[in-house]
């Protein structure tokens, strides 16, 4: 595989994670939904595997997208669609709303405005 199509991959399978954490999907989820195993959307999301027409389309159809989702980023030109740092942000939101302990989620919460405070001094 060149280097460009590798991009390409590389590309659609951000947007895949992308929009499976949009989701708050995990990995186990969506390959449920695809019948497929987690270690094969992993792979996908990394674009360590290509993707057929078909496996796209049923991406697109369990991620709730047009298959042109897939490729918007390739379109315009960018890199990826969401900054390393704001994908951690959704990813920590995400796992945050699921913690059930409300001394935990206030004790993270002091922990990430004391860490932010801290990087701005």
């Amino acid at each position: 595989m060149d280097s460009r199509h590798r991009k390409i991959e590389q590309s659609v399978g951000a947007r895949i994670r992308l929009r499976r954490t949009q989701l708050g999907y995990t990995q186990q989820q969506l390959a449920e939904r695809l019948e497929i195993t987690y270690q094969q959307v992993h792979k996908y999301e990394r674009g360590a595997n290509r993707i057929s027409a078909a496996r796209l389309f049923d991406l697109g159809d369990a991620l709730e997208v047009d298959v042109n989702y897939f490729f918007e980023d390739i379109v315009n030109g960018q890199e990826s669609s969401m900054p390393e740092h704001q994908r951690l942000g959704l990813d920590l939101a995400q796992n945050f709303s699921t913690i059930s302990d409300s001394q935990c989620r206030e004790a993270l919460a002091r922990l990430c405005r004391a860490m932010a405070k801290a990087s701005d001094e």
